[in-house]
């Protein structure tokens, strides 16, 4: 947990979220002009605001457990006066950043958070209506809640990323632990099948029980990778489709040495803006689904075509159609669930992963079933900007 305390602001990022609320510098001037209005209110709010959630029963074994009651006023009564002083720049959103990340670690539940910022608001508002005439209201009460807005944001923020990353190091946790052992299972059942001949009926359940060990080894391996494209932020770049493509090709050709291939790539736009592991990963989880599904055709064929699309022209389709059986409409709907999975070796990660990593890279992972031609897999990615 004390590693969740030590996650940096993303400064960029939050700025961007304080662009597209449209709060200025002038916002924060204006608040500084005014601030007497309020910070004559500071104590006020800061015992209202300690009384009110006292009053709760979840919240007040918090407050009881978790400081003394001056130091918590004192606490309020310092973000009170932050709000009316600040000129609104990064001091600003480190100081909400780090809020978020200590409510987690004390274990607050953030609707009780949403809701205290509910009541600053409401408070707020009110010392305006008691001390403005109507026609000064407007403006200042509307500064106020988009400064509010954005606090609420990047607690919001900082709650979740730091929630998320502790759920992060739990899954490497349990992965590492749960790898090693099976290691040392298949590693024992080879040994085993090494001391039985082939006509042995013991030779049929080592074999089974390896096979097993393996698929169980390749869930927690694909477990890992969805933690971390889940957790990493993209490097985009422009990346050429045809080498990544050739060498999904290659790896999985060795696998399937009877599967029919067909590539047909637009040459004049043959790149794509997107991170670079993250287009490998797409490319050869979806490659390897057409090779599986068409191995179950007479004839298994699996054809890849890239084209800009039709309907976003800033975007480059991939579409990878093999002749396999169709999936049925609730196999479809379910096709993007982890650990769900229509073969009998399969993890159920493969395709979650490709729809989370095409997200991240601003794309889109998607199938259309075609008629007289199978299943289409459509992978759709941002070009490079010219």
């Amino acid at each position: 947990m004390e590693e969740s305390m030590n996650i940096p602001a993303p400064i960029e990022r939050l700025n961007f979220f304080k662009a597209q609320l449209e709060i200025h510098d002038d916002d924060f001037e204006y608040l500084r002009q005014n601030s007497q209005l309020f910070l004559e209110e500071k104590e006020n709010f800061s015992e209202w605001f300690y009384d009110y959630f006292l009053g709760l029963s979840h919240t007040k074994s918090v407050l009881e457990h978790e400081s003394y009651d001056l130091k918590l006023k004192k606490i309020w009564g310092h973000w009170f006066d932050f709000i009316f002083s600040t000129s609104g720049g990064d001091d600003f959103v480190i100081m909400h950043w780090r809020s978020g990340l200590k409510h987690v670690q004390i274990g607050l539940d953030h609707r009780y958070i949403n809701m205290a910022y509910g009541l600053a608001r409401r408070f707020l508002h009110q010392v305006i209506n008691r001390k403005l005439q109507a026609d000064e209201r407007d403006r200042l009460g509307r500064i106020v809640d988009k400064v509010l807005d954005l606090s609420i944001l990047i607690e919001t923020d900082a709650f979740i990323s730091s929630t998320t990353q502790c759920d992060h190091e739990v899954i490497r946790g349990i992965a590492h632990q749960v790898r090693n052992p099976l290691t040392v299972i298949g590693g024992n059942i080879m040994l085993l099948q090494k001391k039985v001949n082939d006509d042995d009926p013991r030779k049929g359940i080592y074999d089974t029980m390896l096979q097993e060990a393996k698929r169980m080894e390749r869930m927690v391996k694909n477990v890992v990778m969805y933690n971390e494209v889940f957790q990493k932020e993209p490097d985009p770049e422009p990346c050429n489709i045809d080498g990544f493509l050739m060498e999904a090709i290659k790896e999985l050709k060795a696998e399937n040495g009877d599967t029919n291939i067909d590539v047909h790539l637009d040459e004049n736009n043959n790149q794509v803006f997107a991170d670079k592991e993250g287009l490998k990963i797409i490319i050869f989880h979806v490659l390897q689904n057409a090779f599986e599904a068409s191995k179950e055709a007479d004839s298994p064929r699996v054809k890849i075509s890239s084209r800009v699309s039709g309907s976003k022209p800033e975007f480059l389709e991939i579409k990878v159609v093999n002749n396999g059986p169709v999936p049925d409409e609730k196999t479809l709907s379910q096709i993007f669930t982890p650990f769900f999975s229509t073969k009998a070796m399969g993890t159920g990660f493969g395709l979650p992963i490709v729809k989370l990593t095409a997200r991240k890279n601003q794309g889109n992972f998607r199938f259309e079933i075609v008629e007289d031609a199978g299943i289409v897999s459509i992978i759709t990615l941002p070009l490079p900007k010219r």
